[in-house]
């Protein structure tokens, strides 16, 4: 049974004495047509010359046939004039036989189910590689990304710095004004020297203190606190104090002025 078949056609110079007659796949099935386009002929749609063209050319009988036979498995098909010409019939050779007339052949292209089925298994099983491939290729990758986050993990577990023991906390307002009404007080009674700086990080350290104790209390180590340090919301008084100073830098005292207004 045949699984598929398409339709070819070769064109070349009839002084050639050869055809090509290929198939992309398959074998040779049948010849369905062949002839020979005059020189003075006008037609180029070779594959499909009508009898009034071909006429001018008088072909063998049985054409056809005697193409097939002579190809016998082979890729091109060899002739000379006789094998194609009626010579008898023929009223000007040379326009049949120059370089510029045109022989074709038209012929079918054929696979058998059974090659058809073999070319679909291949592709299967190379499709199915493919996909395997991709898998493996996936599952490497993903094993490599893990065992490079768990790395990551261990080294920053091995790893210590001040960042991991180190927490932001802001001051708001309503707590500030709460110390400096509830707290800075009885500090600057028991000691009347000390700071709003001073005693204000000693309550936080407190209160941090007493906090993680309440919230840790399975710890056997007392939690404490290092350090603390205040940072400022002053970023527009440092711009200002840099552009001070640029204008000190470059003698512009009127402008100065204008700053520290």
């Amino acid at each position: 049974m045949f699984g598929y078949t398409s339709s070819q056609c070769q064109v070349t110079p009839f002084n050639l004495g050869a055809v090509p007659v290929i198939c992309g796949y398959g074998y040779t099935g049948q010849i369905y047509s062949a002839g020979v386009i005059p020189e003075s002929s006008s037609e180029k749609t070779l594959c499909n010359a009508d009898a009034s063209i071909t006429s001018v050319c008088p072909l063998q009988a049985n054409l056809n046939s005697t193409i097939f036979t002579k190809l016998g498995g082979s890729s091109s098909f060899s002739f000379v004039s006789s094998d194609i010409l009626n010579l008898a019939s023929v009223a000007n050779v040379t326009d049949c036989t120059s370089s510029k007339a045109k022989i074709f052949v038209s012929y079918s292209c054929i696979q058998t189910e059974e090659t058809q089925k073999t070319k679909y298994n291949q592709a299967s099983i190379i499709s199915g590689l493919a996909i395997l491939l991709v898998l493996v290729y996936m599952t490497v990758l993903h094993q490599f990304k893990r065992a490079s986050d768990l790395n990551q993990k261990e080294w920053d577990i091995q790893t210590i710095t001040p960042g991991d023991y180190t927490m932001q906390y802001e001051i708001s307002s309503k707590s500030y004004e709460f110390f400096m009404t509830n707290i800075y007080p009885r500090d600057q009674a028991r000691k009347t020297d000390i700071s709003i700086g001073e005693s204000l990080k000693s309550y936080i350290k407190r209160e941090l203190e007493r906090i993680l104790t309440e919230k840790l209390h399975e710890v056997k180590k007392q939690p404490g606190s290092a350090d603390i340090s205040f940072a400022f919301n002053n970023a527009a008084l440092i711009q200002l104090l840099r552009v001070r100073g640029q204008h000190i830098m470059y003698q512009r005292y009127d402008k100065m002025r204008e700053v520290e207004g």
